[in-house]
């Protein structure tokens, strides 16, 4: 096209030069003014995709340039983010050691520490420690002789909205268990050197003597020892009152006939209701059930080697396995004086014999201590 009208430019030209006729020269020039447009236009149209072309590849690198500064940017950060990771990661087995290494140097000094519980706290959500620092706030919490103190350890190892863990709950009741058991036996061995009066419970611990009967018992202002003593049995004893009752609220909650047992074994639940609770799953031996309301109970262990009750209202249960209600209705009848920490009241004997009657108890005669 260009060299088409180039042609026809320099031929116009030519005739006008040799014809010199004024006509044919205003054509020629007229002629070489729109090919020189044309030329002009046809160098626009090309230096415009060049340019179009030249922009599209700047803006191909501009953003090629940008896509790679935010990879690097990303890249730097998931390093950033390693790095802290690995930095927390050592610094949390680093506060683990050294609470460790602390406990180790002063155990019996464990429960004294005021740091403790804020220790432990920083592991309540660590995917490492948590477990480890719940089973050790057991054994704290067993050694502890301050129901305060045992109540903020326990919020500070299950913090509100957490997943509380049934097994860890039977755990700091077990422990807690035990150090009831060790104590209760220093208060026997104490309370020999106290005279009590007939048909009064010899144990010089018992919450229910006030002072002045402590002194005519023989406990004076000086026994510094005694008064310590009486004060961690009966803080041990709320302690369990409070374990027993969190594990009450988890299993009217969670609880269900089907599943892997239960280990229930070895405890003392006192002072709470376990009413409508299903035992079907758990084995309950050696457990002592004092003054705990079991209306409505499904009493069907797994197993129930020694188990013990007292002041608990079994009888007012759902259904009880046939052997045993035997056992209960042979060793664990409603005796008096069992009641002091629940307003409820013995049953009569009318109403007792009526209660496991119903329940399948088929005995011509049954224990019964006194009307």
């Amino acid at each position: 096209m260009r060299d088409e009208l180039e042609n026809l430019r320099d031929a116009v030209i030519e005739r006008a030069r040799q014809t010199g006729d004024i006509e044919t020269i205003e054509k020629a020039i007229s002629i070489s003014k729109l090919v020189a447009e044309e030329k002009k236009t046809q160098s626009e149209i090309k230096n415009v995709g060049s340019t179009y072309r030249l922009s599209r590849l700047q803006s191909v690198m501009s953003g090629a340039t940008t896509i790679l500064s935010v990879l690097g940017l990303i890249i730097a950060g998931l390093y950033n983010v390693r790095q802290l990771s690995e930095t927390r990661s050592q610094a949390e087995v680093t506060e683990w050691r050294d609470l460790l290494s602390s406990i180790a140097k002063s155990p019996d000094n464990l429960v004294q520490d005021p740091t403790i519980p804020l220790r432990l706290r920083s592991f309540a959500s660590s995917h490492r420690y948590a477990e480890d620092a719940r089973l050790l706030a057991a054994t704290v919490m067993s050694k502890m002789a301050d129901a305060e103190g045992f109540e903020l350890l326990f919020r500070t190892i299950f913090p509100l909205g957490t997943i509380i863990d049934l097994n860890t709950m039977l755990e700091i009741d077990r422990q807690q268990t035990f150090s009831k058991h060790k104590l209760q036996e220093h208060c026997t061995d104490a309370s020999k050197n106290y005279k009590f009066p007939p048909r009064m419970w010899e144990n010089i611990c018992w919450a229910a003597y006030n002072d002045t009967q402590l002194k005519e018992f023989g406990l004076n202002a000086g026994d510094e020892n005694i008064w310590i003593l009486r004060k961690r049995y009966n803080a041990v004893l709320n302690q369990i009152d409070s374990i027993s009752s969190k594990i009450s609220d988890y299993l009217k909650i969670n609880n269900s006939k089907d599943g892997d047992s239960i280990p229930f074994n070895n405890l003392e639940i006192s002072a709470t209701d376990f009413s409508e609770i299903d035992f079907s799953r758990m084995d309950i031996s050696g457990t002592f059930f004092d003054q705990v309301a079991l209306d409505g109970a499904v009493l069907n262990p797994r197993k129930y080697d020694n188990v013990k009750f007292a002041g608990s209202t079994w009888w007012r249960a759902r259904t009880i396995k046939t052997d045993l209600l035997q056992y209960l209705a042979e060793n664990m009848y409603p005796r008096r004086g069992q009641y002091y920490r629940q307003d409820d009241e013995r049953p009569t004997r009318t109403e007792y014999e009526r209660a496991i009657r119903a329940l399948g108890f088929t005995e011509k005669t049954l224990s019964f201590e006194g009307e």
